[in-house]
């Protein structure tokens, strides 16, 4: 399979690594380098990477620290604004995309499908939801889910994601 930019879907120039799930909300719950189950896969979080354009994923960074900041608020239990909001569907469109294309090349793209959209096509869009709900654990976690079924490689619509 030709590889290509998960945010421009172009053939990755001055190549890089995207992590779809980001070292913050790793760190934020364990150790970024435990094995974690992707699919009928284990390997460790941390290495959960795939094919970016330097420039591509610079463009992001800033979308990755204000996402921090306003997951950090949710955690602390503080009111969140609607520009809060907007960053954190952003971001949570920036992980579902992303762990949709990454799945391209962890099953190399069993389906066949030539994706039309990629990370930058979807972030900023209005065609999207989010349900918040808390829920009380003494160990911080992460948890995604959704993704390891091929229904998700079919029709990425829903991200489960926990922390």
């Amino acid at each position: 399979m030709e590889k290509f930019c998960v945010f421009c879907g172009l053939p990755p120039k001055d190549k890089n690594k995207e992590h779809v799930l980001p070292r913050w909300p790793l760190q934020m719950t364990g150790d970024p380098k435990r094995i974690g189950n992707f699919g009928v896969r284990q390997f460790s979080f941390d290495s959960l990477t795939f094919p970016a354009c330097s420039q591509c994923n610079e463009e992001f960074s800033h979308l990755e620290a204000s996402a921090e900041q306003v997951v950090r608020k949710l955690l602390a239990i503080e009111g969140l604004s609607t520009s809060d909001f907007i960053v954190l569907l952003d971001w949570l469109d920036k992980v579902r995309v992303g762990l949709w294309l990454g799945y391209f090349y962890l099953d190399k793209n069993f389906a066949r499908i030539d994706p039309k959209f990629h990370i930058a096509d979807r972030v900023g869009q209005s065609d999207r939801m989010l349900g918040l709900i808390r829920v009380d654990h003494s160990a911080p976690r992460l948890i995604f889910n959704g993704t390891e079924s091929k229904f998700f490689q079919l029709s990425p619509t829903c991200l489960g994601l926990g922390m």
